[in-house]
């Protein structure tokens, strides 16, 4: 099983252009501050990277053997084993290592991101990893 998410085309187009707005602002804000462009082309970076999982696709594959997900250049591959609980959120699965709620889940969960899937397909991911993970 296997899908692609890209939220700045997934979500209402008005909040997808709020933010690349938001993000032209700052660095035509900065390079005007700073009296220079390679401050502004810095917080260009800066903010793309820092919001490249909503600007950017996200690659989701599933197997028995366990997850893998992909976002720019780097590919990571999760075991099954390692995750311990599954929560149900609006817009997709949070996957924790940790049994119970954790401050550190943020840092070692996944997030498997639905996207624009069709409603069965989004069942049929949760239905999956609630095979292989229990839920809380």
């Amino acid at each position: 099983m296997h899908w692609q998410t890209h939220p700045l085309l997934d979500e209402p187009r008005p909040k997808s252009i709020a933010l690349v707005a938001l993000i032209i602002a700052f660095t035509i804000g900065v390079a005007i501050s700073f009296d220079g462009a390679a401050y502004g082309l810095l917080t260009l970076v800066i903010l793309t990277l820092s919001m490249s999982r909503y600007l950017l696709p996200t690659r989701y594959a599933l197997d028995d053997d366990g997850l893998q997900v992909a976002h720019l250049l780097r590919s990571q591959h999760r075991p099954w084993s390692t995750f311990r609980r599954a929560d149900h959120h609006r817009d997709g699965l949070f996957l924790s290592p940790f049994a119970e709620s954790s401050r550190l889940d943020s840092f070692r969960g996944c997030f498997l991101r639905y996207g624009a899937t069709e409603e069965g397909a989004a069942a049929a991911v949760e239905a999956f990893v609630r095979a292989h993970v229990p839920a809380r």
